[in-house]
């Protein structure tokens, strides 16, 4: 199954930030056959959203296996994106998000984490998974030893603010979009019970 952003030929360079919606996409299937005309709507949006469609190729789709697939690619894109990127350039993504967010607590939050600015987003976040790992498996299971605990406890701690704050900031924008998607869908679904059938057949050929 080909990406859907890939269908153009020589296409523009995109934001490729855009693809973070993809995870609105997966919670929209998740919620089943109900959930199928939401997740086509967002599909089409990101496309629209990134100029690599005109949203045609979403509208199409009948399958969910192939909005499923799609949208894997979308987000495996969006990780290897992010996997090279430090903490500067994860807070210079959001930064118009986090300076309308925390007000005259922007630059308080910066100079909190101007330490980490240096390192490693994607490996930040591996490292915390590593500790809360280590951290459960001591507690529960009594594995491992109490001075591995500490210092599991010392990395989770160093990193929470900066891992809580663009959690809330990513998942903030995503119920944005979400909020869009029902929004427009909810429209069309009210216009269409007005377009006449020969209409809506001419526009969907189209």
């Amino acid at each position: 199954m080909k990406n859907l952003l890939e269908f153009k030929a020589n296409p523009k360079p995109y934001d490729k930030t855009i693809l973070r919606y993809a995870r609105v996409v997966n919670q929209y299937l998740e919620q089943g056959k109900e959930g199928i005309p939401y997740a086509k709507k967002a599909l089409e949006k990101i496309l629209t959203m990134t100029g690599r469609d005109d949203g045609w190729e979403a509208r199409t789709l009948t399958d969910p296996n192939v909005i499923e697939r799609t949208i894997k690619n979308q987000l495996d894109d969006y990780t290897t994106y992010l996997s090279n990127k430090n903490v500067r350039d994860i807070l210079k993504m959001n930064e118009e998000t986090l300076k309308a967010t925390l007000g005259n607590k922007y630059q308080v939050m910066r100079k909190e984490l101007k330490g980490l600015e240096k390192e490693n987003y994607h490996e930040i976040q591996k490292k915390v998974a590593q500790a809360e790992h280590v951290l459960k498996g001591y507690k529960s299971l009594k594995i491992g030893t109490e001075a591995d605990a500490k210092k599991a406890e010392k990395t989770i701690m160093k990193y929470q603010k900066l891992l809580i704050t663009i959690q809330q900031i990513e998942e903030g924008k995503n119920k944005d979009f979400s909020r869009e998607v029902e929004k427009e869908l909810d429209q069309e679904m009210l216009q269409k019970m007005y377009t006449p059938e020969q209409e809506e057949t001419q526009r969907q050929v189209a």
